[in-house]
């Protein structure tokens, strides 16, 4: 499979880590990103892992002749709400990228199928990103049941890129419980019951301190699909997170492979529960770490969206 990956012009956790997981799945050289982003092929450090080095294939020019004479099986284009966007900075260069997904259609003389991942925190679509492309599907990460959405759309969360889910998470966890992140206003009942903090100065040592907590707690932030719900699985910690009501694909279940909770007195519950029975919180952490590998890495989520695409494409072809 070869497919042109349309890029947003700034950093996007989530359709980055997708293309990652793309490379991985059809290879980097079967996979193109148009407009190139250097982000994708010059890794810088970052707060969210969303840089690498994968190769540059061809110039935009030539991508564009690819698309032309349909040498694409899919597209697949990030977009995000511009009205979701509050400063210019960013809202000005967005509104632009979406518009220009005008040059994709007008390129795409084979009707190469085009999918649209939209990784926004809001549960509102891109419009304008849909009226321009009339997409196959559209790849909604804070996908509520209570709105109505067309039959279009589809959910699909954010994933944490292989190379972050380690196989071996063996080793002393000394720490009791862990959270890093922002104090938000919907946060701050729960963080002032807990002492979790754990200052860092890099992404990699934030992933060695993850591999030495017992638990981890993962809270919404402006959406309810943090990638701190990824993360403390992935390096073996137990995952203490805030029940979400968005609609996720393999969520992680409560007493299997996760503790949730809803409110603060649940969480405290919950918590010294799994303070008090070590055996306990080492069968979930166990269990939560294998289901993370399972379903929630960057390859794992590439091939869930590419299962979709041909679910959708066979629908289509019945109608």
């Amino acid at each position: 499979m070869k497919i042109l990956f349309y890029t947003i012009p700034f950093v996007d956790v989530h359709t980055d880590t997708l293309f990652d997981g793309l490379c991985q799945v059809v290879g980097s050289e079967n996979i193109d990103d148009y407009p190139h982003k250097p982000l994708l092929h010059e890794h810088i450090e970052m707060r969210y892992p969303s840089s690498y080095t994968y190769p540059v294939n061809r110039t935009d020019a030539e991508k564009l002749d690819l698309l032309r004479n349909g040498q694409y099986d899919l597209v697949i284009a990030a977009v995000r709400p511009i009205r979701a966007i509050v400063h210019a900075v960013r809202r000005d260069p967005l509104e632009a990228s979406i518009k220009a997904l005008d040059i994709i259609v007008k390129n795409n003389l084979k009707n190469t199928p085009i999918v649209l991942v939209d990784g926004c925190d809001m549960t509102y679509l891109e419009q304008l990103a849909i009226d321009i492309t009339n997409p196959l599907i559209y790849f909604k990460r804070e996908y509520h049941p209570d709105v109505e959405y067309p039959d279009f759309v589809k959910p699909l969360s954010l994933s944490l890129s292989n190379s972050l889910c380690p196989s071996d998470i063996s080793g002393p966890r000394e720490n009791r419980i862990f959270w890093a992140g922002k104090w938000t206003d919907t946060r701050r009942p729960f963080l002032t019951l807990v002492n979790a903090y754990n200052y860092h100065k890099s992404y990699d040592q934030y992933c060695l301190i993850l591999k030495s907590v017992q638990i981890g707690l993962s809270l919404w932030g402006y959406g309810q699909d943090t990638v701190r719900y990824y993360e403390v699985p992935a390096m073996g910690a137990l995952l203490l997170a805030q029940r979400t009501t968005i609609k996720l694909d393999h969520a992680f279940e409560d007493g299997k492979t996760a503790v949730l909770f809803d409110t603060t007195e649940e969480m405290m519950e919950k918590l010294k529960y799994c303070l008090s029975n070590p055996e306990y919180t080492d069968k979930i952490r166990l269990a939560g770490h294998a289901w993370l590998h399972k379903y929630h890495t960057a390859s794992a989520r590439a091939k869930q969206l590419l299962a979709k695409v041909k679910k959708q494409q066979n629908l289509n072809k019945k109608i």
